[in-house]
């Protein structure tokens, strides 16, 4: 498997600077609690980001903003759980097709509650509209919680037309916000995400496209995204999430990793982006800084400092055996896989990673019988992001890092 740059918020998280818009058209104390309930998002605090939303429903249950922001908590927290969704996913060659080589599991009941729950923002935000058309916060929630939709069908169920659709339905909002009021910049974000992947299309779905009026130019999303990171009071780290993964398949690691690093500055609690820079470091064949990365996150985590005490010791060990091994310090590498073999408790996902990556690094030393008795042991395991695949793949062949 790829090292692995688990981008926790998917790429529509919302991420709200400290002070509210000129104009905005929320309330002050609307601003605040959704800042709060989104900081807490950010730094891994699910809990606590639901009730503060679940408490604007109880108090306002006819306004949009509670729904679409819980809808978005509940997803979020169960991309996190997941661990399936990351940045190299996002730069593999199925990642965009109709029917990927591999697709992440969901819990029915949460998938269940995220829609209704997202439902109820989308119906109470049309019952608004059909009252004032010209309502600029309703407008954006609604398009909001169609973002929500097209973040949802893209990152959990591999839906693009779904996902396509939804988009589509958030950009027509957005775009009649800027209408009303073009200095809502946050609204830019879902134009840009729109422009870039109707861009970046081949040129037979773009012509496809184009006759029934869908166009896009890649470029211009980019630049309308990083105005929005620069510029956006509501969305500015979606867009910077947004431009991660952009850079990222595109092979332009240094301005992803610089992007996440803006994030980890202001979300010291979230070692998910710790871990992200890790696998950004990885992808830079610069396996030193990796370690590196990975030994604070082990540090923090031995310490019980909050949010990192409850990261699985198993799954650690996986990432800092996969470094080691780009290091080419092979036996270093051997003893960490064995380290999350040895753990107590460990996952059913930690296991199976840490024996494919121990096969990999047992071809490598040339150790080819204890290889193949890895990679038969992941064979009759669970599949992780598609680990049965690989396994098979390297009982034909044996396994050799990619130059």
């Amino acid at each position: 498997m790829k090292p692995k740059c688990f981008v926790f918020v998917g790429y529509l998280l919302l991420g709200l600077m400290p002070a509210p818009a000129q104009n905005s058209p929320f309330s002050p104390e609307q601003v605040a609690r959704i800042q709060q309930g989104v900081r807490d998002l950010y730094s891994m605090e699910y809990e606590r980001a639901a009730e503060n939303f679940q408490a604007m429903i109880r108090e306002s249950p006819d306004d949009p903003v509670g729904y679409a922001y819980l809808a978005r908590t509940i997803w979020i927290k169960e991309l996190a759980g997941t661990q399936e969704l990351s940045i190299d996913r996002f730069a593999a060659s199925d990642f965009f097709e109709e029917q990927p080589k591999f697709s992440p599991k969901v819990d029915p009941a949460v998938e269940d509650r995220f829609r209704k729950i997202n439902d109820e923002a989308i119906t109470r935000a049309k019952a608004r509209l059909e009252k004032n058309p010209r309502d600029r916060a309703t407008l954006f929630l609604r398009g909001l919680a169609y973002q929500n939709l097209s973040s949802f069908e893209t990152s959990l169920k591999r839906s693009w037309r779904k996902a396509m659709g939804s988009g589509r339905n958030a950009a027509s909002d957005h775009a009649r916000l800027l209408r009303i009021d073009p200095s809502f910049h946050d609204a830019k974000l879902s134009l840009g995400a729109k422009d870039h992947v109707l861009g970046s299309l081949p040129l037979g779905w773009k012509l496809i496209l184009g006759v029934i009026g869908y166009t896009g130019d890649r470029e211009r999303g980019r630049q309308t995204l990083e105005f929005v990171a620069r510029n956006g009071t509501l969305l500015a780290d979606d867009a910077r999430i947004l431009l991660i993964l952009i850079h990222t398949r595109q092979k332009d690691y240094q301005k992803a990793y610089d992007y996440l690093a803006e994030l980890q500055q202001k979300y010291q609690q979230n070692y998910l982006i710790r871990l992200d820079m890790g696998g950004m470091e990885l992808l830079m064949n610069r396996p030193a800084r990796a370690i590196a990365i990975y030994g604070e996150v082990l540090r923090r985590r031995n310490t019980g400092e909050r949010n990192y005490s409850g990261l699985e010791l198993a799954f650690l060990c996986n990432r800092l055996g996969v470094a080691f091994r780009q290091a080419g310090d092979l036996e270093g590498a051997v003893g960490w896989f064995r380290k999350a073999l040895a753990e107590n408790g460990r996952s059913s996902r930690s296991t199976t990673v840490a024996r494919l990556e121990l096969g990999k690094t047992f071809d490598l030393m040339g150790r080819r019988v204890e290889a193949v008795e890895q990679y038969q042991a992941v064979l009759i395991a669970e599949d992780v992001a598609g680990s049965r695949l690989e396994a098979r793949s390297f009982l034909k062949t044996s396994f050799q890092p990619r130059r």
